[in-house]
C-alpha cells in the first residue's frame, strides 16, 4: 500500500457522491432512531452525509488537479442512476462500532466508478490500490449498542427511499473552528438519457 507524506499545503481528499436536503433528512431520521437506541457514540453531522466513491487520503493541492481529470473522465463515461437507502450495515471492532446506512438498486455503476476512479488515479500513483469496495453512508463512529446488532438493525427501519445519483464530486476533509466539515472543491455531472453526445457539465469551488 502506498503512502503519501503529508506537508503543510496537503489537503485530505476523497471521491463521493453528494447528497440532497431530502436524502439528507431521511439519514437524520434514522440517525436519532440509532442514537436513541445506543448507549453513546460520535454521530457524523448531517451537512457531512456522503456516498463515498473512492477514498484517497493526503495529496498536494497541485496533484488536486489530476484528481480532478480522473473524475472528469470516469463521470462523462458514466450514465445517472437510480439507488435505494435499504438498510442498516456495521463494521466491528471489539464492542466498538461502525453504523451506516447500505444501499440496493441498481447498484452495478457505483462498483464500475470505484473500479475506473482506481485505474485512473494509479496511474498518478495517487491511489493506495484498495480493492474493497463496500458502499455506504456513515450514521456514526465508536457506537456501543446495548445488544447484538443483528437484534439491534430489526429496529430501524431503513428501506424504500430512492437515491438519485447524477453527478459525482471531488471532496475535501477539513477542519473549520474546530469542527470535522467535508466540502465538494469539483463535481462534474453524469450523463443523461438526453445528454447522449453533449458535453458533461461541472462546478468547481472558487
Amino acid at each position: 500500500m502506498k503512502t503519501f507524506e503529508k506537508g503543510a499545503e496537503d489537503m485530505r481528499l476523497f471521491i463521493a457522491i453528494a447528497l440532497d436536503e431530502c436524502i439528507k433528512t431521511k439519514l437524520s431520521e434514522i440517525q436519532e432512531t440509532v442514537k436513541r437506541m445506543s448507549v453513546k457514540g460520535k454521530y457524523t453531522a448531517p451537512d457531512n452525509f456522503h456516498l463515498t466513491l473512492y477514498f484517497i487520503g493526503e495529496v498536494s493541492e497541485a496533484r488536486s488537479e489530476e484528481i480532478k481529470s480522473a473524475v472528469k473522465k470516469v463521470a462523462d463515461q458514466s450514465s445517472g442512476f437510480e439507488l435505494t437507502l435499504e438498510y442498516l450495515g456495521h463494521f466491528q471492532k471489539k464492542e466498538r462500532h461502525i453504523l451506516w446506512v447500505g444501499v440496493n438498486g441498481y447498484t452495478d455503476p457505483l462498483y464500475k466508478m470505484n473500479f475506473k476512479l482506481r485505474s485512473e488515479l494509479e496511474k498518478e500513483s495517487l491511489s493506495e490500490g484498495d480493492m474493497d469496495y463496500t458502499p455506504h453512508i456513515t450514521l456514526g463512529r465508536q457506537i456501543i449498542l446495548p445488544r447484538p446488532f443483528d437484534e439491534f438493525k430489526q429496529h430501524v427501519d431503513v428501506t424504500g427511499t430512492p437515491l438519485r445519483v447524477n453527478s459525482i464530486s471531488l471532496m475535501e476533509s477539513k477542519r473549520e473552528e474546530g469542527e470535522l466539515v467535508y466540502k465538494s472543491i469539483y463535481t462534474r455531472s453524469l450523463k443523461q438519457s438526453s445528454d447522449i453526445g453533449r458535453e458533461g457539465t461541472d462546478s468547481e469551488r472558487p
